[in-house]
């Protein structure tokens, strides 16, 4: 009697978690999300998708489970999940949008641009694809299709800051100095708290040879965040535009201490020797 008891006991709680639903399991696991507990949220959502493939919902779950793999640096399953979720729903520019995220970071830039562009025509004003594939299309030397991108954005957006800021650089590789000057100048006054405007416009000075100009706006923006290693790589440029090896190394090594990888800096540090 009491195996025949026991049996039925562990019968009922085979039973109790069997029948979680599929809402449940998907509440758990973003409950274990907000806890910060990745591999419960992950073990949970995976159920849920398990349990109802086909719910209209599970696209954009395994969407978030891709999003959740890319946070533990697990790139291949991210890309696993996100493929998933479009073959269940292609009409998602959300989830085009994180897959070509992950591929830009994985620098499949022509990728990346093949996703943002499927994701504009489902939505053609989606700020975050313009602005991300302007970035893919600059990196693969497309400037023209990078600027009509960010122009199409301040359409979509004028006040979009990033878009304004991302143009400029684009002027200043096209050498227009005088307009692009004038952007930051406008851009500076309406955000005079940004350590990096002041640093981007510095770069434009070094590219001017208005290197006292440049070197002003270093000072200022260390004084915003002195631990900001790009505007020492910067200082470091300016020196060097003035032959002075010496300080630009020193530069360069704190920016080393402040992040800055010794890949992003490595032309530089020779040019210091």
């Amino acid at each position: 009697m009491k195996h025949s008891l026991l049996i039925l006991l562990l019968l009922a709680c085979s039973l109790g978690v069997t029948a979680q639903t599929y809402d449940e399991l998907v509440n758990k696991a973003y409950t274990c999300l907000d806890q910060k507990e990745m591999d419960c949220a992950i073990q949970n959502l995976e159920k849920a998708i398990k349990k109802e493939p086909k719910n209209p919902k599970s696209h954009l779950h395994l969407s978030n489970l891709g999003t959740m793999y890319r946070r533990l640096d697990k790139n291949k399953e991210a890309m696993a999940c996100y493929d998933k979720a479009i073959k269940l729903n292609n009409k998602s520019a959300a989830v085009y949008n994180n897959r070509a995220s992950l591929k830009r970071n994985l620098e499949d830039y022509k990728g990346s641009v093949a996703d943002y562009t499927t994701s504009l025509t489902l939505e053609p004003a989606n700020e975050e694809a313009l602005l991300n594939r302007a970035y893919s299309r600059k990196i693969l030397g497309d400037q023209a299709g990078a600027e009509s991108d960010l122009l199409e954005l301040l359409r979509v957006n004028p006040a979009n800051y990033q878009a304004k800021s991302n143009l400029v650089n684009i002027k200043k590789l096209k050498g227009q100095y005088e307009e692009a000057l004038q952007d930051l100048n406008e851009l500076i006054a309406a955000r005079p708290e940004d350590p990096l405007l002041y640093n981007n416009r510095a770069d434009l000075f070094l590219m001017m040879k208005a290197y006292d100009k440049g070197f002003a706006d270093i000072e200022t923006a260390l004084k915003i965040d002195p631990a900001y290693g790009i505007a020492y790589i910067t200082r470091a440029e300016l020196q060097l535009g003035q032959g002075d090896k010496a300080s630009a190394k020193r530069d360069l090594e704190t920016a080393l201490q402040h992040g800055v990888k010794e890949a992003q800096i490595a032309s530089l540090l020779q040019q210091c020797r």
